[in-house]
């Protein structure tokens, strides 16, 4: 738009003839008369930091920056867009975001431009102060008015004869004190939560363990369970805790078990059910035989997907019998290449747990013709 309104305007004036192709034939030159900047102290609650670097056009023809690269930590949250006539000015803005960035900082930003040096460098630097932590930092799960230090208890791999108990810190948030109700509260049969106190005023912290009574869970392998304690939050009365652990076996080391204990053997790791029509029922079976010196116990046979069904006619198989693994794959809605899992979960020692596959490419029924 500058261009044509100065070409007018030589033109009104009888110069356009000889000055406009020598100005279209010169280079505009950026110059930066200021390319680092110290932000000095910079709090990490006061959000980001902007510094505006000015420039200017010292060549003889017309300068645009194309595009602003930058590190990580900042942006160029802004800049000259339109052409820069010669002797004009523009600007690059340079923001730095202080969350989660503490300490001392230097970043580049790298301006390139259609000017004949292509690039320039610029830089930003400061230091963060952390901003000061408060309960959100020390208990990030919220529940209504109270806070958790962690509101999943993990409790890894669990022996079926083990109790474990695991803890986590709790902290209310709100203008009123807050009291549990245990009559209330709704906790499987196997888990047992204890609080360091019943009713915690505004601002007061309180510990709840939950103690796994594995036992007591009629599960084996992944478990995942939750507890719900009743409180008197009127928005929010019940506070959920996640509860998961691996439930396993803990095989004898003396006996006849031990000396000779039960094997697994499986005719096949892997079903192949080739193409399949969607909306049908294929089933199939893996054959397991038992070739160790005790009974086979299968204590968990499950699939990941509703769409696999499986049916285990025998639970314990006797040394050196076989029993299969029925199941069927619903293939409805399920259009394309499939790749399902069966996991076994049994009292081989050596072989507690293991995966059976089921792949296949389900096709759409075709429409006969003329319907």
């Amino acid at each position: 738009m500058l261009r044509r309104i100065q070409a007018i305007v030589l033109v009104m004036l009888g110069m356009a003839g000889p000055m406009i192709p020598e100005l279209c034939a010169q280079n505009g030159v950026l110059s930066f008369p200021e390319t680092r900047f110290n932000f000095g102290e910079v709090k990490e609650e006061s959000g980001k930091a902007t510094h505006k670097f000015v420039l200017t056009n010292t060549g003889k023809g017309y300068a645009r920056i194309t595009d602003v690269k930058t590190t990580c930590g900042c942006t160029a949250s802004d800049w000259s867009k339109d052409s820069i006539p010669p002797n004009g000015t523009g600007f690059v803005s340079v923001s730095f975001d202080p969350t989660s960035r503490p300490g001392l900082f230097v970043k580049e930003v790298t301006v390139l431009s259609d000017t004949k040096a292509g690039s320039h460098k610029l830089e930003i630097s400061g230091k963060v102060t952390p901003r000061p932590k408060g309960p959100k930092d020390y208990y990030p799960f919220e529940e209504g008015v109270l806070r958790f230090q962690t509101n999943h208890l993990t409790y890894g791999s669990v022996y079926k004869d083990e109790e474990k108990t695991l803890s986590t810190i709790v902290y209310n948030q709100g203008s009123k004190p807050l009291r549990f109700i245990p009559p209330k509260s709704k906790v499987p049969g196997h888990l047992k939560p204890t609080l360091s106190k019943m009713e915690m005023q505004p601002g007061d912290t309180a510990l709840i363990s939950v103690t796994y009574r594995a036992s007591l869970k009629d599960d084996w392998g992944f478990a995942f369970d939750n507890i719900l304690l009743a409180t008197t939050d009127a928005a929010h009365p019940l506070k959920k805790i996640n509860i998961s652990a691996n439930l396993l076996e803990r095989f004898p080391k003396t006996g006849p078990e031990a000396e000779r204990p039960a094997h697994v053997k499986v005719d096949k790791m892997e079903i192949n059910l080739g193409n399949v029509e969607e909306g049908t029922f294929p089933e199939f079976e893996f054959i397991l035989t038992n070739t160790g010196g005790s009974p086979l116990k299968l204590r968990k046979v499950s699939s990941g997907c509703t769409c696999i069904i499986p049916a285990v006619p025998q639970t314990v198989i006797a040394p050196g019998e076989s029993s299969p693994i029925r199941a069927r794959f619903n293939t409805r809605g399920r259009i394309g290449e499939q790749e399902k899992e069966i996991v076994v979960i049994c009292n081989d020692p050596s072989n507690r747990e293991f995966t059976l596959r089921i792949t296949g490419v389900v096709h759409r029924v075709k429409e006969a013709e003329g319907q």
